[in-house]
């Protein structure tokens, strides 16, 4: 279970304090995670169909394929 979800944003207790309480980093309350840029999934992408339908092609190959 996520342990931010318990953490009360309209607080008679600090957002500091809860943390202490539920055993969470603070950090973690205040990240908000960053996704992949298009540049990045494209490669994901063509990597993925490419072993699919190479499944035995080494990483020279797919070195090669991504050149």
């Amino acid at each position: 279970m996520d342990m931010r979800l318990l953490l009360l944003k309209e607080k008679k207790m600090s957002i500091r304090r809860q943390c202490e309480l539920l055993g969470i980093n603070r950090s973690s309350v205040y990240y908000t995670q960053k996704g992949e840029n298009k540049d990045n999934l494209r490669a994901m992408h063509l990597m993925d169909q490419h072993i699919l339908e190479e499944p035995t092609a080494g990483v020279l190959t797919m070195q090669s394929m991504l050149d």
